[in-house]
């Protein structure tokens, strides 16, 4: 707990979305539960998520202190109004989605290590998992880097093919992360709750929805009733999920320390860290968003105009 205390609570403390839930949890007879639930479900994705750069070296970060700067730019975005207006529930989930929306970059290492074995069996759609049979599927949509994994093993180049392999799987993760973060909470079922509701499914759509098409976010559950005060409404929290997650975007996410030894290759991460690499300053509230960059190359610039 002093761990949890000095780490996470820290800096937990001081975000105005966490002092007014906590404020609520005094008024209300079940926010004690509501309280230890938020805790345990923030200390299990803060801990899991150290894991993401195993996984995703090359691209921007998305650690705990990604959650962490989602979560402060989400009580940004939100007036003070709205966020003391808005259910026990509404800013629990709010809170929760901020840490867990990415937790699927984290996937466990036993079905890593089954992916990478794709490459050294004589395949046969009978004799491997179904996440194997995607990832194959995924390699087989990548018919260069495929053949060329092939031809760097059958010429004994296996730290190669190894590079090759791993940038496939990162790239595999970053495709699929949004439904795997879906299906790792549902996991959590009947612990995510308001009384008698449980709010595991609706914690799942959320955090999936920060990367769906805008009209399936239209089409998401309006309001959940949880008990006779407390309202979810979904589709507002999706909203400022997704607004928060896109707006985490400065050089903060990509520490030049890291950028200098990571020794990027993948294009789209290159094209990614150097974006972020040229804001140099950004100022976000209720009425604004305002960005300041100096770029190196007239494609940065372009990037990130094309971004904004």
């Amino acid at each position: 707990m002093n761990d949890y205390n000095s780490e996470i609570l820290g800096q937990l403390n001081g975000i105005e979305l966490y002092e007014i839930l906590k404020f609520k949890c005094k008024e209300d007879s079940y926010g004690n539960q509501v309280l230890a639930t938020s805790h345990k479900m923030i200390e299990y994705s803060y801990q899991r998520s150290k894991s993401i750069i195993k996984y995703m070296g090359q691209y921007t970060l998305h650690d705990s202190l990604h959650s962490f700067r989602v979560m402060k730019i989400a009580d940004v975005l939100l007036p003070e109004s709205c966020k003391r207006n808005m259910s026990i529930s509404e800013i629990q989930l709010l809170i929760l989605s901020c840490f867990y929306h990415d937790i699927g970059m984290a996937p466990d290492e036993t079905e890593v290590i089954s992916w990478k074995k794709v490459f050294e069996m004589d395949f046969n759609y009978f004799d491997v998992t179904d996440s194997q049979k995607e990832f194959r599927l995924f390699c087989d949509s990548h018919m260069y880097e495929s053949n060329l994994v092939a031809t760097f093993l059958d010429n004994g180049e296996k730290q190669n093919a190894d590079n090759l392999i791993d940038l496939l799987v990162s790239d595999f993760i970053r495709i699929n992360h949004a439904k795997w973060s879906k299906k790792i909470i549902l996991k959590f079922k009947d612990i995510v709750r308001y009384k008698d509701r449980d709010l595991t499914r609706q914690l799942a759509n959320l955090c999936e929805s920060h990367v769906l098409d805008i009209e399936q976010v239209r089409n998401m559950e309006c309001n959940v009733l949880c008990d006779s005060n407390n309202f979810l409404r979904i589709r507002f929290l999706a909203g400022i999920l997704r607004l928060a997650d896109i707006l985490d975007f400065d050089a903060k996410r990509t520490p030049r320390s890291l950028y200098e030894c990571l020794n990027i290759s993948n294009p789209i991460s290159l094209s990614e860290w150097q974006k972020h690499r040229a804001i140099n300053a950004k100022h976000i509230d209720t009425n604004k968003v305002m960005f300041s960059a100096e770029c190196s190359h007239p494609v940065i610039e372009s990037n990130i105009r094309y971004f904004c």
